[in-house]
């Protein structure tokens, strides 16, 4: 608030003039006295309500310039301007120097006249220029037009002087900055790592703390005009008086603004560099042809199992990386591209990895040449890609065993309805009248050889992942036992067999008898890789995917059962051929080369994978992987074939048989008819649908499951269920496994695989229609 001595002035003068400014100010009546002061004016000069402003002429000291005494008191006098320093008093008798500056005050009507007086402490300014104009100090017009900062200090660090430089860079006048120290809260000071730098780290204060020169300091400091940041480079050297004590600190800058920025805008680039190499699995790299000079991201050290270097790599340390193998061919590819003309390249080759195995890298880049053309530089980015191509080695693999197993299912199919025929009127014939000895013995012959190709189709069927399975939710222990008993009577006494005991697995939803056929495939592998002697281990955990070395399972719980043999092992190119049809390794007559293959096309079916570790004299391993089942353990099976027993002959019960093979169909009437009972026939599912609708009774339905006209088997057999719920239904085939699969899980149908025996049928037939207790 403002001080009042005699009496108030109007609002509209003296307040509105005091209160607009913090400059120190005060009005004076025509008396020279002060009649009006703010805050400001308290500060500066120490006078107030409790020791009220002297009069001008006290306030004025007699050691001020007299000149400039004589123009105040005229200004005062005559109410004009005035602007000078005057030698003034300070409560309660110092002298300082004041700028003061008298400006006349408009006064309403009825005031007196007033003069407003503004006063700035210039005694600060003075010192300097009393200093500046000693015989040691350089002249102020040669400092104002030196381009480096320069700012003198006193021993307690007060301001003393500042060329035109420095109040530029720090963004403060010359007037404001003299007497200023350095704990002064305008000043905003950062290291050189831009954290805020403490008293006892600006120039001037390690100065004063050490005595020693400060060079090549770097300093930011946030100008109070503007709040820009700028950047010096800071030297402080101490000034000595005749005794040799402190008197002065000179300190120097120079702006490395520009510089600053430019290494902020590198360290930016370099850690967004840095966070590139870092999200990328490319290793980068560039290499300097006329130097010989190679740099590297830390990447490419990473990638073949070494720690992390320095990003310098020399050409024999890349060459030493690459497989002795290739370096030939890579070097050849490389200098052909250089001296081509080539601008950018794409190649592979193979690294070897510190862990001992081969690692596949593609390298692909550019060619940096002059303006002659010349190569100068390549650079360029190495890509691990061993997965990608096991992958897509996996995957071509996949494609050709599934077009090998489509023309295996179809081949099968069409196979299996040749031996239904063939096998078929073979039991007809043997059951007929007048068969001798010599043409019976030739009728188990060729049956036998029939049920040797029904099995050849079924291993077929099998890797084609055709074959229907009787699938239930069975514990994996029992299984393991069964199966191991079975291979102590397989396997000779010179081999060993171990098997896990105790193991807690989940239990899988499988064909039992598959499985343990499956395993029974493995071991007899297993018993020809060792034929002295050896170890058969059979192994069970859980493992979950996804995992990168079960390739593409589904995410989950599995079971895996491992077996594994201590034989002769398998090349990287058997490995790669053994669940191809066909392929073995045995001598001629020894196997089918369908064994890996059916065991690879069950677990398949059962919706796992098969995997084979194999190294030549260090055995091998064959790993089945099942996903864990979460329902509860059944008992019994989907198996639909029941054993044979007798069937009485019927004279009442209808049969309709639907097939589109001719011979097959008039096999099943055949058969039927041998078994007393009366047929109709179809060739396809609008036929039956049309004879069913005709006949004035039909009690089972015998139909095969693929077949032309627009219908299927079980199209054909919904819609006849719907017409009569008692219809009793039975299917027949050896073909389209999903088809199959809903067939098998519903317990109102029955299925018969091809070829089938008289007595499967009359087994089956028996137990859908038997006889009135009172026709037995």
């Amino acid at each position: 608030m403002p001080r009042q001595a005699s009496r108030t002035l109007s609002k509209r003068t003296g307040l509105a003039l005091i209160e607009s400014t913090d400059v120190p100010s005060a009005l004076l009546n025509g008396n020279g006295r002060c009649v009006h002061w703010n805050a400001a004016f308290e500060t500066l000069t120490g006078y107030g309500c409790e020791q009220p402003p002297p009069a001008w002429a006290e306030f004025v000291l007699s050691e001020s310039l007299p000149d400039t005494v004589a123009r105040a008191s005229v200004a005062l006098e005559t109410r004009t301007l005035f602007a000078g320093d005057l030698l003034c008093r300070r409560a309660p008798d110092t002298p300082f120097w004041c700028d003061i500056t008298l400006v006349p005050v408009p006064a309403d009507e009825g005031d007196e006249p007033l003069m407003l007086a503004m006063l700035r402490d210039s005694s600060a300014r003075r010192m300097a220029e009393s200093a500046l104009s000693g015989p040691e100090t350089q002249d102020r017009f040669v400092l104002d037009r030196i381009q480096s900062g320069i700012v003198v200090h006193d021993a307690s660090t007060r301001i003393l002087y500042a060329n035109n430089k420095a109040s530029e860079l720090l963004g403060i006048t010359y007037d404001r900055m003299l007497g200023l120290g350095s704990a002064d809260a305008r000043w905003e000071f950062l290291d050189e790592q831009e954290q805020p730098l403490p008293l006892s780290g600006f120039p001037v204060s390690r100065v004063i703390t050490t005595g020693e020169s400060v060079k090549d300091l770097i300093v930011g400091a946030k100008r109070p005009n503007d709040g820009r940041m700028v950047w010096g480079l800071c030297h402080a050297f101490p000034v000595r008086d005749v005794h040799g004590q402190l008197a002065e600190i000179v300190v120097s800058f120079t702006d490395v603004t520009a510089l600053k920025e430019s290494e902020r805008a590198l360290t930016r680039s370099e850690a967004r560099l840095a966070l590139v190499f870092e999200a990328t699995n490319d290793a980068l790299w560039d290499l300097d042809l006329a130097s010989d000079d190679a740099w590297c991201s830390p990447r490419f050290w990473s990638m073949f199992g070494h720690q992390t270097r320095d990003t310098h790599v020399t050409r024999d340390e890349w060459l030493a990386l690459i497989h002795p193998d290739d370096v030939a061919t890579h070097l050849s590819k490389m200098t052909a591209l250089v001296e081509q003309g080539a601008r950018t390249y794409e190649l592979e080759l193979r690294m070897q990895h510190r862990a001992g195995h081969d690692v596949l890298v593609q390298i692909r880049g550019i060619i940096l040449r002059d303006a002659a053309g010349t190569a100068v530089r390549i650079t360029g980015a190495a890509t691990e890609i061993t997965a990608r191509r096991a992958m897509e080695s996996r995957l071509q693999q996949s494609q050709k065993l599934e077009s090998v197993g489509q023309l295996a299912g179809g081949v099968a199919h069409d196979f299996n309805n040749l031996l239904a025929i063939i096998s078929g009127n073979l039991e007809l014939l043997a059951d007929g009248e007048g068969v001798g000895d010599e043409a019976a013995q030739l009728i188990h012959e060729a049956r036998s050889a029939a049920r040797r190709g029904a099995e050849l189709t079924r291993r077929l069927l099998t890797f084609s992942r055709q074959q229907p399975l009787h699938l239930k939710v069975v514990s994996v222990q029992p299984l393991l036992e069964n199966t191991a008993a079975m291979m102590r009577r397989l396997l000779p006494e010179s081999v060993e067999i171990v098997l896990p005991t105790g193991t807690d697995l989940p239990p899988i939803k499988t064909d039992a008898g598959l499985f343990e056929n499956a395993l029974l495939n493995l071991a007899i592998n297993a018993r020809d890789a060792m034929p002295a002697h050896g170890r058969l281990t059979i192994t069970a955990d859980v493992v979950r995917a996804p995992d990168p070395a079960f390739g593409d399972l589904p995410p989950g719980e599995y079971v895996k059962v491992c077996v594994a043999d201590t034989g002769c092992g398998m090349s990287p190119e058997v490995v790669e051929r053994a669940i191809e049809p066909f392929f073995t390794t045995k001598a001629v007559g020894q196997g089918t080369g369908l064994g890996l293959s059916m065991v690879y096309g069950f677990v398949q079916q059962c919706g796992g994978t098969l995997l084979i570790h194999s190294q030549e004299g260090a055995g091998t391993t064959v790993c089945l992987l099942f996903p864990a089942a979460s329902d509860a353990v059944t008992s019994g099976s989907h198996a639909s074939v029941i054993p044979a027993r007798t069937v009485r002959a019927r004279r009442d019960e209808v049969i309709l048989v639907v097939e589109d093979d001719p011979s097959v169909r008039m096999l099943c009437l055949r058969e039927l008819s041998s078994l007393g009972f009366r047929t109709l026939e179809a060739g396809d599912g609008p036929s039956a649908l049309a004879m069913f609708d005709a006949a004035p009774r039909v009690d089972l339905l015998l139909t095969d499951i693929v077949m032309p006209g627009g219908m299927n088997g079980s199209e054909v057999a919904a819609t006849l269920r719907d017409r009569d719920p008692r219809l009793q239904i039975v299917f027949m085939s050896g073909y389209h496994a999903d088809i199959l699969q809903d067939i098998i899980r519903d317990d109102a149908t029955h299925l018969l695989t091809k070829p089938f025996s008289i007595a499967e049928l009359a087994a089956l037939l028996g137990e859908l229609l038997p006889l009135p207790a009172d026709a037995h």
